[in-house]
This record gives C-alpha cells, sequence and structure tokens, in this order.
C-alpha cells in the first residue's frame, strides 16, 4: 500500500474517533433529558433506567475521550467507540416506551466510515444481534408489567 493511502486511512481513522467521541459526549445529554421529559409526563422512563443510562454513557465518553484525545491510540477507540454506541442503543432498546431499532443502522454507518470491510461485518453482526436481545427482553419485561405468564407470539 503506498504511502499516501496509509497516511489517508490514519487521519480517516483519527477523525472519524473524533466523531464518535463526540457522539458519545453529545449522548451525556440523554439521560437528564429523560428525566425532564417523565417529569413533564410526555411519556414514562423509569427514573433507575436514565441514572443508569447517565452512568454509563458518561464512563465510557469519558473512557473514548481519555483513547482518542490523551492516549492518541487509533485501532482500540475505532472499536469500542462503535461497540459501546450499540450496548447503548440495545440498553435503551430495553425499554418499551423507547422504539429505537432503526437507530442501531447508525452504528453500522459510522463503521463505513472507517474504510474497513472486517469491521463493517463485525459492527453489523454485532448491532444485529444485540437488536434481537433487547427486543426479547423488552418482550419479557413487558409481559411482566402486564402480569401474564402467557408466552408472546409476533404473529398470533
Amino acid at each position: 500500500m503506498p504511502v499516501e493511502d496509509e497516511e489517508f486511512f490514519a487521519e480517516n481513522i483519527e477523525s472519524v474517533n473524533r466523531l464518535t467521541t463526540g457522539i458519545l459526549l453529545l449522548g451525556n445529554v440523554l439521560a437528564p433529558l429523560f428525566i425532564v421529559i417523565s417529569k413533564i409526563g410526555i411519556f414514562e422512563i423509569p427514573y433507575s433506567h436514565s441514572i443508569i443510562l447517565g452512568i454509563v454513557i458518561a464512563l465510557f465518553s469519558i473512557i473514548q475521550s481519555i483513547f482518542v484525545y490523551v492516549l492518541r491510540w487509533h485501532r482500540i477507540p475505532m472499536v469500542f467507540g462503535l461497540c459501546v454506541m450499540t450496548g447503548i442503543l440495545a440498553y435503551m432498546g430495553t425499554n418499551g416506551h423507547i422504539g429505537i431499532n432503526i437507530s442501531y443502522a447508525l452504528v453500522v454507518f459510522l463503521s463505513c466510515l472507517y474504510y474497513n470491510a472486517v469491521l463493517i461485518r463485525c459492527i453489523a453482526l454485532v448491532c444485529y444481534v444485540l437488536m434481537i436481545f433487547s427486543i426479547y427482553f423488552r418482550a419479557k419485561i413487558m409481559c411482566v408489567s402486564f402480569n401474564t405468564t402467557e408466552s408472546f407470539y409476533f404473529f398470533s
């Protein structure tokens, strides 16, 4: 691979890492926003869910920022940031009041910015599996909240 290509990919990885770090830092607004929206009465998200979400996003955005801005690593934040975003979406997806299934595609689109086919495939697979798990747990939580012992069928 020519030197220009290596420089391009290194600069690209750095800029996309900064982008994912910015998105994670922006995500710190979600927990207070969910609490305010629940207080107003637009829709109801349990406070414990919002607080856990806020702590997790704050912790992982700080770790991602240290990787990108202090240590200036390239490869680890590339995978770490995308996996954290997917995990956060999966956790948010377990709540029945938050419909974010299409948001998993945003993480896959962000992975496309790295120009790495193996990474794109892995992130797409992880997003799909975590989406299935979050839908399963959302269905289980909704069945418990409605006090039903019947199994949950999508096509019945």
